[in-house]
């Protein structure tokens, strides 16, 4: 088996008796997360569907589910693993480290692909004509690829070297991976916060721009908000549960 999901941290003996709120909490934070950026998406941009401007909504939901929760459950499956929980064998927590690895791998892949289609059809400025630039354009993009590149390190890393001293470095690059994952995803609320609310307009299912009226813009703000607080809370709470 690849060294990457033999995991060095945590032996039988010496996991400790847990409380459950080690296991709940860090997931009530996630799924409350996660529960407020759908809810922003299909109001700023009509949801998911193959419209154009809805593309959006598929690159916000692979990349938030690849943070809030392959890569947050790869961090707690040592000491807080959402399956088996009660189980210690180092067999069966490979499988959930392959598994996990694979889930993340594959809504990151999505989230990426989809905020490409979703740039091809963006009209094309003088100020964004070339390619780098129009998909490298805002703090939110340089530290989302960041967080793609630490992770992907941290995978090589633990997938094919075995020394301890490279497992806990892996380690730490999959912690900094959340960290800046966490971030990107509050930037990206924050970003388009902002647009929907200095363009005025937001997007129904049919593609259609209907205008925001001041109460829909406070609301919108308001939920933005407590999605970027939700998000800092997943963050802190998770590295805090790993790390007790």
């Amino acid at each position: 088996m690849l060294p990457a999901f033999r995991l060095s941290t945590i032996e039988q003996r010496e996991v400790p008796t847990r409380s459950k709120w080690y296991w709940i909490t860090p997931r009530m934070f996630t799924w409350g997360s996660m529960a407020i950026t759908i809810l922003l998406v299909i109001q700023s941009i009509g949801g998911f569907t193959i419209d154009k401007p809805s593309l959006f909504g598929y690159h916000i939901l692979g990349m938030s589910t690849f943070v809030l929760i392959g890569t947050q459950e790869i961090i707690l499956l040592p000491t807080d693993p959402i399956v088996c929980i009660q189980c210690t064998s180092s067999s069966t927590r490979s499988l959930c480290s392959i598994l996990l690895h694979f889930y993340s791998i594959l809504f990151a892949l999505a989230g990426m692909i989809s905020i490409l289609m979703y740039k091809h059809y963006v009209p094309s400025s003088s100020i964004s004509s070339s390619v780098f630039y129009n998909h490298l354009s805002s703090s939110h993009s340089w530290v989302g690829l960041l967080c793609i590149i630490v992770w992907v390190i941290q995978f090589i890393i633990s997938t094919f070297f075995s020394s301890s001293f490279l497992m806990t470095f892996s380690t730490f690059m999959l912690k900094t991976s959340y960290v800046l994952g966490v971030c990107a995803c509050v930037m990206g609320i924050q970003e388009v916060q902002t647009i929907t609310n200095i363009i005025g307009y937001h997007t129904n299912h049919t593609s259609t721009l209907i205008p925001l009226v001041n109460t829909d813009s406070v609301w919108w703000s308001t939920e933005a908000n407590i999605g970027v607080i939700l998000l800092a809370f997943t963050g802190a709470v998770t590295l805090w549960v790993s790390s007790r």
